[in-house]
């Protein structure tokens, strides 16, 4: 079964300061493209087969499941057969009271 992957607004503006950070602060493009290719990556796979990845293990995460990569997590959700890619996160980042 192919899955719908969905990316919210949310999502979208924490990848553009994960990616804005990289290129300026630590001024480092090959490390920007190489997350994106990796965020790529993962979109692939919840195309395919998102439930690969685990669930979140947090009472208030219930539903949700994550995609860790290199730092950063990207929190979803399976609904029916759409994937809802909610938001990402540095791992130091207490997420589970972000979200």
């Amino acid at each position: 079964m192919d899955y719908k992957v969905q990316i919210t607004a949310s999502a979208e503006c924490d990848l553009d300061e994960i990616i804005g950070y990289i290129m300026t602060k630590l001024c480092n493009p090959q490390a920007a493209r190489h997350v994106l290719s990796e965020v790529e990556s993962i979109y692939g796979i919840l195309a395919r087969t998102p439930a690969a990845y685990a669930e979140c293990t947090h009472p208030l995460l219930r539903g949700h499941r994550k995609a860790t990569f290199m730092r950063y997590l990207m929190i979803f959700k399976i609904v029916d057969d759409t994937v809802y890619v909610e938001r990402f996160f540095s791992e130091l980042e207490d997420y589970v009271h972000k979200l």
